[in-house]
């Protein structure tokens, strides 16, 4: 049986694109003779080796330093930063400056960044997340410990925060936040070796099954809910790692095609991106477990994402020179989260005090990763 079963049938939360995804599976359907030979074509292969050698490692050191040292809050989990008219004005250089170029010690200031509101616990887990797939293995293991310790006392959930904050009590948790740790904590597992990776999943699979198919015993509906789509994708992670039933041929090509739907709306009404970021974590995630997407659903992805100036996504589609100039280009802070950002996009933060996950995340190289 599959670990996670469908349940009653339920809305899919985004319905433009789950219509979208059921007519072009009904057309692909009819003018397809042989569906099973058509999923059997490979996707071209995707690995995190385009070669960005030409950064200076010392960066990455520096940043991922920089973000456990002044970036931590509650029971270990990454957060920004909020400073105020007058700490800014104080400390000018913080703000608008490349990264490239910029001494290491304007960038690690420590009388400077010791000030600032560490804000935004609602996204902790999100961007902890990241940082477990980004950062050295050491620092890594740190951060996965964190959040299996908090875990734990979370019944098998994954909470935005820990220890959870009043306000999120009926909020604690949404798709969001599952995608990123699961990107995190199955990127670390391939990259660090970590098998206790496999035992935190498993605590939260089940923890999902004893909610009911939701993501916790209680919260926001639209964002808790398991939809069918998001089902397929815990499904694969399960088959792959625990050696469940795997989803059927139609069921990936729903969860691909939905992929493919969101990004054409997006870039048809110019929506916000960040429902693309999060498709892309989820490939990539699949990627890090030898799941790949049939070719073409990678090649229609890739085309519809194609000019959008989405980083991750172009370093997934093999588009690195964008994200090299990207790399290169970096502004540390006052561009709070241009790595989910559209062009099309506004993208300005005057106060935000950054941990740098995105750049140490877009990074692929990773040349600091051993230190």
């Amino acid at each position: 049986m599959k670990l996670l079963n469908g349940g009653p049938a339920r809305q899919e939360i985004h319905n433009f694109s789950w219509l979208l995804s059921s007519f072009l599976v009904t057309i692909w359907l009819l003018s397809c003779s042989a569906s099973e030979e058509f999923l059997d074509i490979e996707s071209p292969d995707f690995t995190f080796d385009q070669d960005f050698s030409g950064i200076d490692a010392n960066l990455g050191i520096a940043l991922e330093n920089r973000a456990m040292s002044y970036f931590l809050k509650g029971d270990g989990y990454l957060v920004y930063k909020i400073l105020n008219r007058e700490e800014m004005e104080r400390f000018p250089w913080l703000f608008n400056k490349p990264l490239v170029g910029t001494p290491l010690s304007e960038i690690t200031d420590s009388d400077a960044l010791g000030y600032g509101e560490l804000d935004q616990e609602g996204e902790g887990l999100f961007w902890t997340g990241l940082a477990i797939a980004s950062f050295s293995c050491k620092n890594s293991e740190l951060l996965f410990e964190n959040v299996l310790a908090a875990t734990n006392t979370f019944d098998g959930n994954f909470y935005r925060f820990s220890p959870l904050p009043a306000k999120y009590k009926s909020d604690p948790t949404s798709r969001d936040i599952a995608i990123a740790i699961l990107f995190g904590l199955i990127s670390y597992r391939k990259r660090c070796g970590d098998q206790r990776v496999e035992g935190l999943i498993l605590n939260n699979l089940k923890a999902i099954r004893r909610n009911g198919q939701k993501l916790a015993p209680a919260g926001m509906e639209d964002k808790i809910l398991v939809t069918p789509t998001f089902r397929v994708y815990l499904n694969l992670i399960s088959w792959s790692l625990f050696g469940s039933n795997k989803p059927s041929d139609t069921e990936i090509s729903m969860l691909e095609l939905n992929f493919i739907a969101n990004a054409t709306q997006i870039k048809q009404t110019q929506a916000p991106c960040y429902p693309i970021h999060l498709s892309t974590l989820q490939l990539i995630t699949l990627y890090a477990l030898d799941v790949k997407p049939s070719k073409f659903s990678y090649e229609s992805y890739c085309l519809i994402t194609s000019g959008n100036g989405l980083m991750l996504t172009d370093i997934l589609c093999n588009r690195d020179t964008g994200a090299r100039r990207w790399l290169q280009s970096y502004v540390l802070n006052g561009t709070g989260y241009s790595h989910h950002r559209c062009s099309w996009e506004n993208n300005t933060s005057d106060n935000l005090l950054s941990p740098a996950i995105d750049w140490l995340t877009l990074n692929p190289n990773k040349p600091y990763q051993d230190q």
